[in-house]
């Protein structure tokens, strides 16, 4: 078997969602984009990164499973891999890193709406785009509220056809 066709299975298989998983995703929860105002970009796991610690920023929407969300209580999981949105590390500061962990329930793990703004159970910080970066790779971390664009996100409805979980860009 060549380098190629083993990097190309072991993505896939990293990357594939159990249908049965992502089928009951769908049954029980609404799958959304989350949309910046600022910059009209997807909040993305950036390069379909499967791992713990994984980097959110914000791409151009393009309906990957990777910028593909729903919402299990006060948890923002993907729809890429069902790991959990999570302020890492528990951090509390301004420009906290935000990424990709498996869920487990802990306060950094769980968020809810006010206005437009994503908020921290943790911290009640917003949701940031930080230093209002506007382009595709723009990290995304938490910072006290202010009301800026770079801290307003939209969610709008996609359908699971247009979520598949092995796209790729």
């Amino acid at each position: 078997m060549s380098v190629s066709a083993i990097v190309a299975t072991a993505a896939s298989v990293s990357l594939s969602v159990p249908s049965a998983l992502a089928d009951s995703s769908r049954e029980r929860f609404p799958l959304v984009e989350v949309v910046s105002a600022m910059n009209h970009k997807c909040l993305d796991v950036l390069g379909f990164n499967p791992d713990n610690g994984a980097r959110v920023g914000v791409w151009d929407c393009w309906g990957g499973a990777n910028q593909t969300w729903y919402w299990d209580g006060g948890q923002i999981r993907s729809f890429m891999n069902h790991k959990c949105l999570d302020v890492l590390g528990f951090n509390p500061d301004n420009g906290a890193r935000v990424g990709m962990w498996d869920c487990w329930g802990g306060a950094n793990q769980m968020w809810y709406r006010d206005g437009g703004q994503i908020r921290s159970s943790m911290n009640h910080k917003c949701l940031d785009l930080l230093r209002f970066n506007p382009h595709n790779g723009a990290r995304v971390g938490m910072w006290d509220c202010r009301g800026g664009a770079n801290q307003l996100w939209r969610q709008f409805q996609v359908h699971a056809a247009e979520a598949a979980p092995g796209s790729i860009r």
